[in-house]
Order: structure tokens, then sequence, then C-alpha cells
């Protein structure tokens, strides 16, 4: 009796209609991260992280913590492949959810650390089509515009003041 039991527990696993107790779900892992994450240990986080995709491909959030982490990490270091990874792993979490504007704005912070101004451009621009009112945007792409003397964009200096604008209405509230 013990032998046929112990075969049905093992046949119900091997089909998966019970899981065994240490599996963790991509939540799971993705939370752990966060955690790891919060009070500092971004290596260990990403880890996690790495965990979290494994199981769950299209977790944007957990890719967009991905590139977080790097990003953090290349603050400390100022790592090319830091930057790297971090791309890539925004990237991804964009392809997922490609107007996510906190995905599009670390984005554009990575491709300006690497020097990539045009590039970053883009991912700000990106903000600004999908939230014509967030003021971050609005200021970093005056920003880029007026840095870079580009007189077709030279509207940023009425963004300039938009943004300031939306600014004092943010901070009224």
């Amino acid at each position: 009796m013990r032998a046929l039991s112990s075969g049905c527990i093992l046949a119900l696993l091997a089909i998966g209609t019970i899981q065994p107790i240490h599996a963790q779900t991509a939540q799971v892992y993705y939370e752990q991260g966060v955690a790891l994450q919060q009070s500092g240990d971004f290596k260990a986080a990403i880890k996690l992280f790495d965990k979290a995709v494994g199981k769950d491909r299209k977790f944007a959030d957990a890719h967009y913590a991905i590139g977080l982490c790097y990003m953090a990490v290349d603050s400390v270091k100022s790592s090319i492949n830091a930057r790297l990874r971090a791309q890539y792993a925004l990237e991804r979490a964009l392809k997922i959810e490609p107007k996510n504007t906190k995905y599009l704005f670390a984005l554009g912070e990575v491709r300006t650390r690497q020097s990539l101004p045009w590039q970053a451009q883009v991912a700000f621009e990106k903000i600004v089509e999908v939230d014509p009112d967030s003021p971050k945007a609005v200021f970093v792409l005056t920003e880029a515009y007026l840095e870079r003397g580009d007189e077709r964009n030279i509207g940023g200096i009425k963004n300039l003041e938009k943004g300031a604008v939306l600014l004092k209405e943010m901070s009224e509230k």
C-alpha cells in the first residue's frame, strides 16, 4: 500500500498536478530580489531577478529591476559591461511593455551614461509622446535639445516653461 501511494505521488509530480513545496514562483523570486536590491546587495538581487525571469520570460518588472541593479553597479564601479547589461535588460522589459515610461526613462539614463545622447533622446521623446505632461521627461528632453543646439527642436524653451509649470503644480499638491 505504501509503495502504491509513493508511486501515485511521483506520478502526480511528473505530470505537474502538484508541485514540490520548495518550488518558488517568479513573483516570490522577484520579491526576494527587491528586498536585496533595497538593502544594496545588487549582485545577489540580480541572481534572484534572473531566476524570476527564468520562470517567466515576460516578467517585465523583473527585467527592469535587473537593469536598475546593473545601473547601480555602474554607479559604483563605472563599468561598461554593467551599462551594456542594464541596456539589454531594459530593452527586454520594453519589448514586453513598449509604452512604460519608467522603463523608457531608465533606458534613456543608461544611454546617457554610455555617451549616446541621440539614443537617449529617442527614449525621452517616446516618454513625452506617451505622457506629454511628464515634467521630468520634458526637462531632460529640453536639456538634450539645448545641449546639442538642435535648432529644429528648440521648441525646448517652451517645453522648459511647460515643465516648470508642471513641477510647480505637482509641488502644490
